[in-house]
């Protein structure tokens, strides 16, 4: 049997999928507008945040070749889901977590 696929294609560039586990699944949801992708898996999370959720950001460079960014977010919690919902703005980006509390 053939060895799992890590990566995610688009046009000439690879994007290497980090290991968030099997389920958490990577790719929920997708935004991207100009130099900017980002990537949803609402199922991520450890024992201390199970379903927590992440969201994964990715940025082209001046090259044309897209390299990993970090995505700023407050604490997510057990159940919040972030990730199922992205979307990306001008300026600014938004990330859905229904699960998340008040």
């Amino acid at each position: 049997m053939g060895e799992e696929s890590h990566h995610y294609f688009r046009g000439s560039s690879v994007l290497e999928r980090p290991d968030l586990g099997l389920l958490a699944g990577l790719g929920t949801a997708l935004a991207g507008g100009g130099d900017l992708l980002l990537a949803g898996a609402p199922r991520a999370g450890g024992v201390s945040a199970p379903l927590a959720g992440a969201v994964l950001g990715f940025r082209r460079g001046a090259s044309g070749t897209w390299g990993p960014i970090s995505v700023e977010a407050p604490r997510a919690h057990p159940g919040d889901e972030r990730g199922a919902s992205v979307a990306v703005g001008t300026h600014h980006a938004a990330v859905g977590a229904p699960g998340a509390g008040p």
